[in-house]
């Protein structure tokens, strides 16, 4: 008795995958469990390696023959190729337009698009940097116009009670050099 063939060792050997094979057998009627039967191998090999099993022409031994070619061929002169062809006679009449390097082209086009971009950034930077300036300048600006209106308003106020203070200084002033001018009974002078 021919002990039996693992299922491992046969896919292997054959690069199939031995799942499917297992499943195939299977499927019909052989059992896989203990290894390949020799008809479980020949169903396998007819399945999937058909090129694998020994044809009845390749049993049979061939006989010598000689073939001769006869008179029956007749050698022909190949026709001259052309050594140039016009691709124009094959396009039809639809007039293809394209660039000479697109890719060169779009390279450009990249490059000018990045460049505007980058001068868009830098532009609204320098509007940014301006309006903050200007905001802050804005700001200091009305905190000194405040600053000098409270001052003009204290100037004011300190100005009349100054002269509220020397317009009665001054009176008491004259007040008293009027007493000094009448103590010399004199009018002045």
């Amino acid at each position: 008795m021919t002990e039996p063939t693992s299922l491992h060792s046969f896919c292997k050997d054959r690069n199939l995958a031995k799942t499917t094979v297992r499943r195939w057998l299977n499927e019909q009627g052989y059992s896989t469990s203990e290894g390949l039967s020799p008809a479980a191998v020949e169903a396998a090999l007819t399945q999937f390696c058909p090129a694998a099993l020994p044809s009845a022409a390749a049993a049979a031994p061939l006989a010598k023959v000689e073939i001769l070619t006869g008179n029956h061929r007749a050698t022909l002169e190949a026709p001259a190729m052309p050594g140039q062809i016009d691709l124009a006679r094959f396009r039809g009449d639809i007039e293809v337009r394209s660039y000479e390097d697109p890719v060169n082209e779009a390279a450009a086009a990249m490059a000018l698009f990045d460049a505007l971009s980058s001068a868009m950034d830098k532009d609204l930077d320098q509007s940014f940097t301006q309006l903050e300036t200007t905001t802050v300048t804005v700001q200091q600006l009305e905190q000194r116009a405040e600053a000098l209106k409270e001052k003009q308003l204290e100037y004011q106020i300190t100005q009349k009670i100054l002269a509220r203070l020397q317009n009665q200084k001054t009176s008491e002033l004259s007040e008293l050099l009027g007493k000094a001018q009448a103590l010399g009974g004199g009018g002045g002078q």
